[in-house]
């Protein structure tokens, strides 16, 4: 009991833990709200049970849905920096990877490779640090700080990076797991002879990585499913709600399980210390590795 109540007070030091906290709740106010709008059977149940006034219950929900999204907002408003910094140490350290070669040393598939995805880094860059930019100029415009004739275009231009930004995670993720799970079936062809403990081991780690990569595709689905509700205009509180507690609750879990990985590391340094302290003798120690998913930066702009 006491790891756990560890844990959920490192999560709520943390601003992402917090965001993602602030998340759930936001999205999962909307679910409630459709249930009262639809008068479903559970807000039946509660009504015989708590005699609510409909009207009030809905106000209040939606207020706690605005002010939930503004506090999120309000809490990454001093992102740019962040960005800023990591565009200025990618142009520094790995710029060279994007200036172009000779013409003979592109018939080399590596270099070529090594071309494109530095491309594709320093547009992902650019991209995250104008997407700051833009959750800046937003919020400023919303409480009438700032007064830009441009807004609209401001807006598009950040509907693009979250398509583009979640294109890109989806290729990514579908095409690292479908080489796996090509990799687990023909490991598991060759289960059928004697195999050794190393390659048991790497089965194992595929499998955890397999599921990780599960993780970060339902993951995508929410993501997704918020993107097209916001551009689109789709004013359906079940499916916003749902997409978004589905994001939520992947990220709050890959928070989690970091939390585990730091906790369980803390706790076996601080055995193989005693033993060594108490016995002196060195022991072979095994660290445990948990699974947790490691995803692309997605900036969500214009979440409804």
């Amino acid at each position: 009991m006491r790891h756990i109540l560890e844990k959920i007070i490192k999560i709520l030091s943390e601003l992402n833990g917090r965001d993602k906290i602030f998340k759930f709740i936001q999205y999962f106010s909307k679910i409630l709200h459709y249930g009262i709008e639809k008068r479903l059977l559970l807000y039946k149940l509660f009504k015989v049970l708590f005699r609510f006034n409909d009207k009030t219950v809905q106000d209040r929900l939606e207020a706690l849905e605005y002010s939930l999204s503004d506090a999120r907002v309000v809490y990454r408003l001093g992102g740019f920096f962040y960005e800023f910094k990591s565009l200025l140490d990618f142009i520094r350290n790995r710029g060279k990877s994007i200036v172009p070669c000779k013409w003979s040393s592109l018939i080399n598939f590596q270099t070529l490779q090594s071309i494109v995805i530095g491309q594709f880094e320093l547009v992902d860059q650019i991209f995250s640090f104008y997407s700051e930019i833009a959750d800046v100029i937003f919020w400023g415009t919303k409480i009438k700080i700032f007064k830009f004739k441009f807004i609209s275009t401001v807006g598009k231009v950040s509907d693009f990076i979250w398509i583009y930004s979640l294109s890109i995670f989806m290729i990514r993720i579908l095409y690292q797991f479908f080489k796996l799970q090509y990799q687990l079936i023909h490991s598991r062809r060759l289960s059928t002879k004697e195999i050794s403990i190393e390659q048991k081991e790497k089965i194992k780690e595929q499998i955890r990585e397999r599921n990780s990569l599960l993780k970060s595709i339902i993951l995508m689905i929410g993501e997704f499913g918020l993107c097209i509700c916001s551009i689109y205009e789709i004013e359906n509180n079940l499916i916003i709600g749902l997409s978004g507690c589905l994001s939520a609750l992947i990220s709050l879990q890959e928070i989690w399980n970091e939390c585990s990985l730091e906790s369980d590391q803390e706790s076996n340094t601080k055995n193989i210390d005693n033993n060594s302290n108490n016995q002196g003798v060195e022991r072979d120690h095994e660290e445990i590795q948990h699974p947790h998913i490691i995803p692309p930066v997605v900036h969500i702009h214009s979440n409804p």
